[in-house]
């Protein structure tokens, strides 16, 4: 598909293309000389950009070239399990390491008994949501009396 066909076929495609991407272009540099970055945090930034660039490169690498299939449990859900964490320590910044703890302790046990003695290993995502909704509840309820 051209790049043409797809302005023909959607105006917002166009609208955005069009107006968004060439403000952002001239807005970029003054920003950056605004907020004039320490140089130790450009140099994290991009080593950051890098390194997860390569760490998705050699993933997808190692899927495409090697294998030719995703393996069940390569992936990660580093992403929820934070969110969940968060969640439940409610802001406390004192509450993370032991409810990350806590966590820890529940995906490793269950991934154990997952192998031992064949039980799905879904049932830590099934005892961390439960968890999840009683600590949200228990909110809920305390905010309203």
């Amino acid at each position: 598909m051209t790049l043409r066909a797809g302005w023909r076929r959607s105006p917002a495609i166009a609208a955005v293309t069009v107006s968004v991407i060439p403000l952002a272009a001239l807005l970029a540099p003054l920003l950056i000389r605004m907020l004039r970055p320490d140089p130790v945090v450009e140099t994290a930034t991009g080593c950051v950009l890098i390194a997860g660039g390569l760490a998705g490169l050699s993933g997808s690498i190692e899927v495409a070239g090697s294998r030719h299939n995703l393996i069940e449990g390569m992936q990660s859900n580093y992403l929820l399990l934070g969110l969940i964490i968060g969640l439940i320590a409610q802001g406390n910044n004192l509450a993370v390491p032991f409810v990350a703890f806590f966590i820890a302790v529940l995906e490793v046990g269950a991934s154990a008994m997952q192998r031992t003695i064949q039980l799905p290993g879904e049932i830590s995502m099934i005892i961390e949501a439960l968890i999840l909704i009683f600590v949200l509840l228990s909110n809920v309820i305390g905010k309203r009396r």
